[in-house]
Order: structure tokens, then sequence, then C-alpha cells
């Protein structure tokens, strides 16, 4: 008895149909069986929690009857059939508890034969059912990315290849149970959805056997198949599952959008922030029309023997020519817009510019350059670098003790001139001291005398 020539095929099959086809077969490494393709996996948040009631994804996934023949002379080979059959989406039901699942079953005979006429002609027949072009919508528009690897719980995305292997040894036997072969494992090729719109992901199959196949299947929803190898006839019936020996179901985890808080100079350098706020913060967004609002910031502050005064703040990536000023600052982005992630990305990041400053100490004296009111003027105004100041006394004041005093002029230092033009500097370099010259307005009465 002449040996096949050796081949390898592989079908993978989620639950077979059978349409019989008659010809005179010498081998008999045709089997019938009944077959569960399922699909099953879980949508949980990144940190493993279920979102609201009413904000669920919706799960659907395409499938279809997928037929599969050919015959093979020698090195030649002539596709019969190659198509899909009783094609439809399917909504896939969900538990409340953030899994999906949907099963068929089918019973379906496959394998392949040899004919004597024409002599050593092989035909191949499949018949499966597959799982395709998965897709988890409706999420909320906030929604960032979906990944089989949470940044919090780790990676959840094996599953298991497990495949039963029956051998005819010779042509006109029958075939008999051989081993049983398990992956618990296998890892799905792509673990990150792809967004294709606010709220919708899709998610990337692979081809699980051959090009013959759908290029978006999902892998870990297989079940059943076929195939020939090694000079003997082979069958293979797959029994693939979304749970993997590690006991961990194939998930794929929901990650907001975030805001981020920025500090920075005039430069764009990075900055140490003020006490109460820390660099790089991040928010999760948990609205379609989210609005985040920081605390609101100092004016100035000290880091390192240095004052900072505040300067502003931006939304996005490129400091604009002139900064917003409003504090706290606040920043509202609507995540149903058809943006990209990037766009959103930029949309969330807020830079607060604060500027190195000098201390401008504005000091209340009399005539003779002595404290008036015991000091409780005196104040201290952080100016930036090169930035100009401007002082504005007030023309008349009174003490704590109820005496009235009159501005007279401004100098700069204990031993500069004295001025009665407006109070200015056009560029403050180093910590300054203005004094403010007032003279004592008390009328002494000729009784006092």
């Amino acid at each position: 008895m002449k040996k096949i020539k050796k081949r390898i095929t592989i079908v993978f099959l989620i639950g077979l149909v059978f349409a019989s086809i008659g010809f005179p077969e010498l081998s008999h490494a045709i089997r019938t069986d009944t077959f569960t393709g399922e699909i099953n996996f879980n949508v949980l948040m990144d940190d493993g929690s279920v979102l609201p009631s009413g904000k669920e994804p919706k799960a659907e996934v395409d499938y279809a009857l997928r037929r599969y023949e050919y015959t093979k002379i020698g090195a030649g080979e002539t596709i019969l059939i190659n198509d899909y059959t009783n094609q439809k989406s399917i909504v896939l039901p969900h538990d409340g508890a953030g899994n999906y699942s949907h099963s068929e079953t089918a019973t379906a005979t496959y394998g392949m034969k040899l004919y004597s006429t024409p002599p050593n002609v092989s035909w191949s027949l499949s018949r499966y059912l597959t799982y395709y072009n998965l897709r988890i919508n409706n999420t909320p528009k906030y929604i960032r990315t979906i990944s089989s690897i949470s940044s919090v719980l780790g990676d959840y995305s094996h599953y298991t290849q497990s495949w039963d292997h029956y051998v005819a040894p010779e042509l006109n036997e029958n075939t008999v149970f051989s081993a049983t072969t398990t992956n618990g494992m296998a890892t799905i090729q792509h673990s990150n959805l792809t967004r294709t719109g606010p709220g919708n992901f899709k998610y990337t199959g692979a081809r699980t056997a051959s090009n013959a196949e759908h290029p978006d299947t999902v892998q870990f929803a297989v079940s059943g198949g076929a195939g020939v190898s090694g000079g003997q006839w082979n069958d293979y019936k797959y029994k693939f599952s979304s749970l993997a020996s590690n006991g961990k179901r194939i998930t794929f985890f929901m990650k907001g959008f975030q805001t981020v808080e920025l500090f920075e100079n005039e430069s764009g350098g990075y900055l140490v922030p003020p006490t109460g706020f820390t660099y790089g913060k991040t928010t999760e967004v948990t609205e379609e029309q989210y609005t985040h609002t920081m605390n609101t910031l100092p004016t100035s502050y000290v880091q390192g023997g240095n004052t900072y005064v505040l300067q502003g703040w931006y939304q996005g990536y490129t400091k604009p020519g002139t900064l917003q000023t409003s504090n706290p600052p606040s920043i509202t982005i609507d995540y149903t817009q058809p943006k990209s992630i990037q766009d959103f990305d930029r949309e969330g990041h807020i830079h607060v510019v604060y500027a190195k400053s000098f201390a401008v100490n504005e000091k209340y004296v009399d005539e003779s350059d002595t404290t008036i009111n015991s000091g409780a003027w005196d104040t201290m105004v952080p100016i930036a670098q090169n930035a100009p100041f401007n002082g504005s006394p007030a023309a008349t004041k009174t003490d704590s003790f109820g005496s009235d005093w009159e501005y007279v002029g401004w100098k700069v230092g204990s031993s500069g001139t004295l001025n009665t033009s407006p109070v200015t500097i056009p560029s403050v370099t180093g910590n300054e001291d203005i004094y403010y010259i007032y003279k004592s307005l008390m009328v002494i009465s000729q009784d006092e005398l």
C-alpha cells in the first residue's frame, strides 16, 4: 500500500456543518463529531470594577458558516469552495458583571479522503462557523484605551489551546484516538484594541491556521478541526477556551482619559510646584463633558531660596503668547467630539507657569526714615525677574493710634533720592526696598505749647 506524501494541513473550526459529497474513497480519515464553539470574555475597568448599569459596553461579533474544499493532484491544488454563508452579527449577551458570552453547537463531518480515479487525488472538506470582527462599542466616550493588560491587575491576554489527535496509520484504516495536546498559556497576538471613534473599539484578530481564514478571527474562540500530517491520516478536534491555565479568563480592561497638572518656568522647564500640589498629578476622567478645576494657586511661593510668582496657565502642549490668568485654572473637554486620542491627550494637559521673582519690600517711614505704625503697613511684593514694578501708596493714611499721615514721596533704599513722580521700577533685577515717606498731620494746639 502506497503511503501518502508528507503534508501538513490544519483547519480551525467553530461548530461544523456537514455537506456530503459522494466519491469512491480509499481513506477513512473522515470523522463526524459534535462541536460547541464558544466566545467568552470579560470587559471591566482598569481596576477590575464594573461600569454602572446603563454604561455597559455593547459587544458585537460577526458569525458565519465557513466552507472550504480543495482537491490536490501531485503538487497542484484546486480550490472548489471558499466562501461564507449564513452570515450574521451577534450582540453578545451580558451578565451584568462584565462577562460576555455566546455559544453555537453543530454536528459535522470533516477531514480528507484519497480517491482512486484519477490516481493520487486527495480531497479535503471543512465546514465550520467562525467568530470574527469583534467590536466593543457604546463604551463611555471618555474611555481612552481597551487592552487585555491592566495597569492595575496585570496580564489577562492568555487562553487555552487544546486538541485531541486521531491517527490512521494506513489508508483504509479507521482513525483512532492518539493523544491530547494542551497549551494553557497561549497568547492573543494583539492585546490592545483599536479605537475607531468616540466610545467604539475593534479587536484585531488573527488567522488561526491559514490564509483561507478570515484575518480577524477571534482566536480564543475555536472548537473543532481536521488535518493530515507525517504520512499518516490525522484528524484534530480543537477545543480552545478563553480561560487560561492560570485561571484568568481573557479580559479587556477599559482605561479612561486623564487630565495632567504640570508646573514650569517661563522657559518651559520643570519647576518644583508649591506646597499642596504635585507635578504630573493625573485625574481620571469620569464624564463625557468633563470639567477639571485645580485647587487655587498661590500667587507666589518660595522654593530653594527663590521666590516664584504666578504668571498664568495654558491648556495643551504649546505655550501661547498670552497666558490665561483665572485662578484656579479650569478646563472643560467634550469627549463626544470626533477627535483622536492624541487630541484629547493634548487637551487634558494644564501647564501652570511661575517665574523666578525678587522681593520688592514696601516700607512706610516718616521723614527721618523711622518706621510708621510699628511696620504694620509694610508689605513684600514678589516681582518676576526683569518685570516692572509699580507702587501706589495712598495719599493719606491713619495709623493704629488714630494719627493721620500724608504722603510726601518715595525713594529706593534708605539712601536713595526722594521722588515725587509715580512709583515705578522699569525692570526688577534683584531684591529692592522701596521707602514711602509720610509726614505727620498731627496739629499741636496753643494750650499744648
